[in-house]
């Protein structure tokens, strides 16, 4: 019972925050939804190159098992989120 409450509560915890993040623009004074923008696009430019050598060096050890005929590791990695 206790774990249904608990379910319960962080499901609609949940749902509350979605809905208040979905109106922040409503609300929020525009120098800071210009704010948010900004970061947004300086983190993303910031953090780009260390995504793409992630993906690179990924790609490297999914040919690496599969020329060494390591599939199971090589089906493990399909399963895996890559970014």
């Amino acid at each position: 019972m206790n774990r249904c409450l608990l379910v319960f509560s962080a499901l609609a915890l949940s749902i509350c925050t979605t809905n208040a993040q979905s109106k922040k623009s409503d609300t929020e004074p525009e120098r800071l939804t210009m704010l948010r923008q900004s970061w947004q696009q300086a983190r993303s430019k910031a953090t780009e190159p260390i995504d793409l050598k992630y993906r690179q060096e990924l790609q490297k050890i999914l040919e690496s098992l599969t020329k060494a005929g390591d599939l199971l590791s090589v089906f493990a990695r399909c399963l895996l989120p890559c970014g």
